[in-house]
């Protein structure tokens, strides 16, 4: 396919909805996911100071969930559930970037390269999109905390790993915890004082 034809493919990301479990009024879009995590990619790096590449963030936020178009959003919650195993997830998503690679041209094998380098988690960089990428999450739940329905115990905890991999975003996942402990309590979910240590 040539470029044009690429874009108006993309285009389908924008209609690609998240949280598989969550009511269909709240499920934002893996678009609108990918927007403002690479908005994330770039306020945060200024606010804090980080010696990271930030173009080169953008480009990472804004084309790790592209297979999605494809493959559908197979989210976390679904892998920690048992519904679906990481390894058959990464399997699928692969094979949705080798498509593009195959069929996109340039712009293609592009998206291939930068998701294979967020995936691998083997540079500074990627490693910053990742932990950022589980924050947006978070933040997007504290939005919508009275529809959510999954296991929270899970959610609270979910950046918590990807954070460890880039320490310098430990205080940003303190503040955001913060505003994700006043939207679950007031769904009724007890907090415990664990949730509050850094990861």
């Amino acid at each position: 396919m040539n470029l044009t034809e690429l874009l108006m493919e993309l285009d389908k990301l924008k209609r690609t909805h998240r949280f598989s479990t969550m009511p269909p009024e709240v499920r934002d879009s893996s678009a609108d996911h990918s927007w403002k995590l690479a908005f994330m990619t770039v306020s945060i790096a200024g606010e804090y100071n980080l010696n990271i590449d930030v173009g080169h963030a953008m480009k990472l936020a804004l084309v790790h969930d592209i297979p999605e178009y494809i493959t559908g959003e197979i989210d976390s919650y679904l892998v920690h559930t048992g519904k679906v195993t990481k390894d058959s997830k990464a399997v699928i998503e692969k094979e949705a970037v080798k498509y593009l690679r195959r069929e996109g041209g340039k712009t293609g094998s592009m998206i291939y390269d930068l998701f294979l380098e967020f995936e691998e988690q083997e540079t500074r960089v990627a490693k910053y999109v990742n932990a950022l990428d589980k924050i947006e999450a978070l933040t997007h739940l504290a939005v919508v905390a009275e529809k959510h329905n999954d296991d929270w115990n899970y959610t609270i905890t979910y950046a918590d790993k990807a954070v460890s991999q880039f320490p310098e975003l430990k205080p940003l996942l303190r503040d955001v915890k913060v505003k994700l402990r006043e939207a679950s309590e007031k769904s009724g979910f007890v907090w415990k004082s664990g949730y509050d240590e850094n990861p």
